[in-house]
């Protein structure tokens, strides 16, 4: 009996190591994504803050963030869901914290046990209607230096900083509790942290401005560091990025990482030449050549993914006008120089906005070039978050949203 007991739950423990195991389908092959050795074209939605619905419900009454919505809740998270599901916008880009320091304080650090419970209900009835989750770690460089009390500077350059080790904790913990979910698509360090490099000749004093936010005090941990040690650079952002990926990789050796990075500043190399000589900066625009070399530098191993949000800056890239798709192709053929996946974590029309009808004519082209070129992921900004401007919502953009949902439902 002992024998055939012990048989049993070994079998049902390959079983598990097995199943958790095909979990992680997503794979990088040269600069496509595949699924089951299939090789994929996603065209989605960011819906950033879904996690807000499930917190603020589990906390009422608690301001949860700055968003001009009326109210965050679980029914309207699951109405989004469903009307997703049925759009066939299946692989949503999510942030996995809160923005602001405060609620975060008040919310997992006061009580993770309810923090994780409103995190799961998320996660399932994601699981229910088959969505799955680009899950972004950091959302905002600011978030964990303030919860430390403590600057950018001490967050990047010091790995025993208060704030870089409530970052790495929390990581820890998301990873290896999530790690097996089959809603994972795949991990995302950070939101547009090569942004905010190299600036210290622009704004010496350091987010000073950020204490002065018309209501939004009451959503920062104070005390707070505003102050020129505020700053980073090219080399922090490398560093944390590497950094990071390796934590993520120690912990799941399945699910792909990818950075979260914006489209590079026109003259991004040229800024970090600067910062690195005589800190003055240099707004002369990159070659081609130069672009193809910053990406390469702050994608370091083990990130897998090359992330681009595809705006203004991206447009005006080599030359080009507001408007402009010709550089979507361009910055495939960088993703096949430096030999990673490149996907379009943002995408929104120049104009800001999904209701007319040069928008539309826009959206359509930008599809056309997306499947021309063969991108593996494409996210558009952003799902139901009225008061932004490049918001999707049903009822309001329906032709914008029928344009991207038709591209999404055709095989690739």
């Amino acid at each position: 009996m002992n024998m055939t007991l012990s048989i049993i739950l070994m079998s049902l423990l390959c079983f598990l190591l097995t199943c958790a195991e095909c979990l992680a389908s997503l794979s990088a092959q040269g600069v496509t994504l595949q699924e089951d050795e299939k090789t994929v074209q996603i065209v989605s939605v960011n819906r950033w803050d879904l996690l807000f619905e499930y917190v603020a419900e589990a906390w009422p009454g608690l301001r949860i963030g700055g968003s001009p919505k009326a109210e965050y809740s679980v029914s309207a998270a699951r109405k989004d869901l469903d009307d997703l599901a049925r759009l066939n916008l299946k692989v949503l880009r999510v942030s996995a914290t809160l923005y602001w320091s405060t609620p975060m304080k008040k919310t997992f650090y006061e009580d993770s046990k309810r923090w994780w419970s409103a995190f799961e209900q998320m996660l399932d009835d994601c699981d229910q209607r088959g969505i799955r989750l680009v899950l972004l770690l950091n959302h905002h460089s600011q978030l964990f230096p303030d919860l430390g009390h403590e600057s950018r500077q001490d967050f990047f350059r010091n790995r025993d900083s208060v704030s870089r080790q409530l970052h790495d904790n929390y990581i820890r913990e998301v990873v290896s509790r999530f790690r097996n979910r089959k809603t994972l698509y795949f991990w995302e360090i950070a939101n547009e942290l090569n942004l905010g490099e190299n600036l210290a000749f622009h704004d010496p004093e350091g987010l000073k401005h950020r204490d002065h936010l018309v209501g939004m005090e009451t959503l920062m941990n104070y005390p707070i560091v505003r102050s020129a040690s505020n700053h980073y650079t090219t080399q922090d952002t490398v560093n944390y990025m590497r950094e990071t990926a390796e934590l993520i990789r120690t912990l799941d050796q399945k699910h792909l990482i990818g950075s979260g990075h914006s489209t590079p500043r026109p003259a991004a190399m040229h800024l970090w030449r600067a910062q690195q000589t005589h800190g003055r900066g240099d707004w002369t625009q990159d070659s081609l050549e130069e672009n193809i070399e910053y990406i390469r530098l702050i994608h370091p191993d083990p990130v897998d993914l090359i992330s681009i949000h595809y705006y203004e800056d991206a447009q005006k890239l080599f030359g080009g006008e507001l408007g402009n798709l010709e550089n979507i192709a361009t910055l495939m053929a960088i993703s096949r120089e430096i030999g990673k996946p490149l996907y379009l974590g943002e995408i929104g029309t120049p104009s800001r906005e999904y209701a007319s009808e040069e928008s539309l004519a826009w959206l359509s082209k930008a599809l056309e070039m997306i499947r021309k070129e063969a991108v593996p992921l494409t996210l558009f900004w952003t799902w139901n978050d009225p008061g932004r401007d490049l918001f999707l919502n049903v009822g309001q953009t329906d032709k914008a949203i029928e344009i991207i949902s038709n591209t999404a439902a055709q095989p690739d």
